[in-house]
């Protein structure tokens, strides 16, 4: 995580997907509140109603930050990004129920 806060100074904070990043270190590590703050500023950035409009890349996260903030407020597991160079991974979870 570390690492991925010097990359957002060195960025002025204004890298949507660090933020993507370090919203699922922080939900790896099971602070959601932490994980639902760092996603809602990256979809903030990655808004389609912004002028000009995202390219297509921020509009593609806008969708996956979407989908994990309503996972997140329904209490779902949140699918995040995989770790450390696995090809495929199965979302995290942090329901021991499921």
């Amino acid at each position: 995580m570390n690492y991925l806060r010097q990359s957002l100074r060195i960025a002025d904070g204004e890298e949507p997907v660090l933020h993507d990043h370090l919203g699922d270190a922080f939900y790896r590590k099971g602070d959601q509140a932490a994980a639902e703050s760092e996603w809602k500023k990256a979809l903030k950035m990655c808004d389609p109603k912004h002028d000009p409009p995202p390219d297509r890349d921020r509009r593609i996260l806008y969708e996956s930050l979407s989908k994990k903030l309503n996972a997140l407020e329904k209490s779902l597991d949140v699918e995040t990004a995989p770790i450390g160079g696995a090809t495929s991974q199965p979302a995290m979870s942090l329901h021991s129920d499921r």
